[in-house]
């Protein structure tokens, strides 16, 4: 009988201890994530680690990383083609996160033997792309439950948007001034959020982004025209635009569709694409 009882308080005992055990590692991860510096590389991943509720973890970010408009107080790294490993650690970061080939290989063995965590999302704009961006965040920063949120709400607001059955034919045009004009053809976030907001490429056998040609602008024939802000404002605005070779011979160019978003809504296929695309698409169907 003493034996019995001596077996039945050490498994006890043991029980408790294990308990014990993994409470304290639950709340040591805890504490750890609470604790942890990011830096954030790329304006998708800082609007998901914000809309994720980690915004006051992060401690840097790149210059594309400008909402909320809150992260201007943060320190930049730079651009992703000019960051370096010294810039990063400067700022003490646990993790880095970024979209996959941001940063070549000699940077990122830098980060690893410095113990820094390297975590990679998807680089290609898209509606599934951005979902899966979303979930890799939230499981690796604990936040599942507000990624699969996240993730409801902007296939709602997606789900929402517009359709006409006749879709428009839209161009988009990225400028930097007059000499530096390039159209978004198949495979570019263009032509995906050109999609997703009831509208078609007006360029169908252009991949990629090629130079803008009159020829190319005459034959493509957009019913609209978009441009960043900051693109139609290099250019001259609308009338500026209306004067750019073989523009006033498209349907766009004669009914004066030019229109413009904001570069980091239209093109960051953040947490705010439903947005993007609901207001695209009241621009492409009015």
């Amino acid at each position: 009988m003493r034996k019995l009882t001596y077996l039945i308080t050490l498994l006890l005992a043991v029980f408790v201890a294990e308990s014990c055990s993994e409470k304290k590692k639950e709340n040591t991860t805890d504490v750890n994530q609470a604790q942890e510096r990011i830096v954030s590389i790329g304006g998708q991943a800082t609007e998901i680690l914000f809309a994720l509720g980690k915004g006051d973890q992060v401690v840097g970010r790149d210059v594309t990383s400008v909402y909320p408009l809150s992260v201007a107080s943060i320190p930049s790294v730079g651009h992703s083609s000019s960051i370096t490993a010294e810039g990063i650690l400067a700022l003490t970061p646990s993790v880095v996160v970024m979209p996959e080939g941001t940063l070549n290989e000699k940077v990122e063995s830098q980060l690893s033997q410095a113990g820094v965590e390297v975590v990679k999302i998807g680089k290609t704009k898209s509606l599934s792309q951005l979902k899966a961006s979303i979930n890799t965040l939230g499981s690796r920063f604990n936040e599942n439950d507000k990624s699969a949120e996240l993730v409801g709400n902007v296939e709602k607001e997606i789900a929402s948007v517009s359709k006409v059955e006749d879709s428009p034919k839209v161009m988009f045009i990225y400028s930097r001034g007059r000499g530096a004009m390039t159209v978004g053809g198949k495979g570019t976030f263009a032509e995906e959020i050109i999609s997703l907001a009831g509208g078609k490429l007006a360029v169908e056998n252009l991949e990629g982004f090629k130079p803008l040609t009159p020829e190319a602008l005459i034959e493509a024939d957009p019913d609209y025209v978009l441009f960043f802000d900051t693109g139609l404002q290099s250019v001259g605005g609308v009338e500026g635009a209306l004067e750019i070779p073989g523009m006033k011979e498209t349907s766009a160019g004669k009914n004066g569709k030019i229109i413009s978003m904001d570069g980091s809504l239209l093109a960051g296929f953040g947490p705010r694409l439903g947005q993007a695309a609901s207001e695209l698409s009241k621009k492409i169907n009015s």
